[in-house]
């Protein structure tokens, strides 16, 4: 006999007026995530909905942020971020932020498979970065920018764009990274030094996470691994950049893209570019270094989909805000029997948040 899940609570509940739960598509240690629909126009969308016991001592700090920092969310309107329609505070006082709900599969499900050819990987790349510059503009700082939380959505002309979503809304919203009462969460694989070390983030932190996602997406493995997710903050705080012909062999990958990616992933927020607009200038020249003249997010929007691209009948009701925290388990799609992710990562360990405090490990943190 199949085994039912038991009814969510809040399902059927209407939301502020407004927004009837219908079911849960993702958690996390700060909330929910519901698929709803807004009455009475019917649009389908997705509601977060923060747990209203959340930091008890101090909540209402909290719960403050983070309609502060929905409200600049909803400012950023761009092609390549996820749209926030919506926010407030029920009558029991729990927080909620209502977005577009999308169907598609996340970069993360891509890279199961390994890398990705330059182009469609550079192209990728510049969405990240043109959703990011949208949002850096609007005074966000993301803090846990990874393949997990870009979601690439087919479109009707059987194209795609890519989407950024799950902004760090509470420096912390579900899997976004938070530092509060000295400890630091996030996700070790794509963390950048200074927040490794619990130091401010800002939109060069940003650069930083989006360079070890383009180095995976060209070589298929995460530059650094270990047994803890502790000991990959440390490597990424303090260990030189390994080579890519170091860490993929098998692969053959421009000295131009690997310039790129170390400047990226420049250790001292000093020596990366300035901004996304500094990164994206010198991507345009790499492409032209390379004569890959037909990247850009305008073509990654019309590219037809190969077959093997085309989303699965598990990924379609996928949506953008639906946490990591459910990592894929052995015997998962684009993993091997064992349970091992191509890039060298443990099963799921690269979209699950992690915590620790750096002051306890100050004197590793800084090398």
């Amino acid at each position: 006999m199949a085994e039912t899940r038991p009814r969510d609570p809040l399902a059927g509940v209407l939301l502020g007026g407004r927004y009837r739960l219908l079911d849960v598509i993702g958690h996390g240690g700060t909330g929910r995530v519901y698929r709803a629909v807004q009455e009475p126009i019917g649009r389908e969308v997705a509601v977060k909905l923060l747990h209203p016991d959340l930091d008890p001592d101090g909540e209402h700090d909290f719960q403050a942020r983070f309609l502060r920092e929905a409200a600049l969310a909803g400012r950023v309107q761009h092609p390549n971020v996820v749209t926030v329609h919506d926010y407030g505070r029920t009558e029991d006082g729990a927080c909620y932020i209502v977005m577009e709900y999308l169907r598609g599969r996340t970069l993360r499900d891509l890279l199961r498979a390994g890398p990705l050819p330059l182009p469609r990987a550079l192209a990728i790349f510049e969405s990240i970065l043109l959703g990011l510059r949208a949002a850096h503009r609007a005074g966000l700082v993301h803090r846990d920018v990874k393949p997990s939380n870009l979601i690439i959505v087919p479109t009707d002309d059987g194209g795609e764009t890519v989407k950024l979503f799950d902004f760090g809304l509470v420096k912390g919203d579900d899997e976004a990274t938070i530092t509060h009462s000295g400890v630091f969460m996030g996700t070790p694989q794509y963390v950048s030094p200074e927040q490794a070390r619990g130091e401010a983030a800002d939109g060069r932190s940003d650069l930083y996470s989006a360079g070890v996602i383009l180095y995976r997406m060209v070589t298929g493995v995460l530059p650094y691994t270990a047994d803890t997710p502790i000991a990959i903050a440390l490597k990424h705080a303090r260990d030189p950049l390994p080579a890519m012909a170091e860490r993929a062999p098998q692969v053959p990958v421009d000295p131009a893209v690997e310039a790129y990616v170390r400047r990226l992933m420049a250790k001292r927020p000093d020596d990366r570019f300035r901004d996304a607009d500094g990164a994206l200038d010198a991507l345009g020249r790499l492409l032209a270094e390379l004569r890959i003249d037909e990247v850009s997010a305008t073509m990654i929007a019309r590219r037809r989909r190969a077959p093997e691209d085309a989303p699965s009948l598990s990924s379609l009701h996928g949506v953008a805000p639906v946490t990591g925290d459910l990592g894929p388990g052995p015997g998962s799609p684009g993993l091997d029997p064992s349970g091992t992710d191509p890039s060298g990562a443990p099963p799921g360990s690269d979209s699950v948040t992690v915590s620790w405090t750096p002051g306890r490990d100050r004197r590793r943190l800084a090398g």
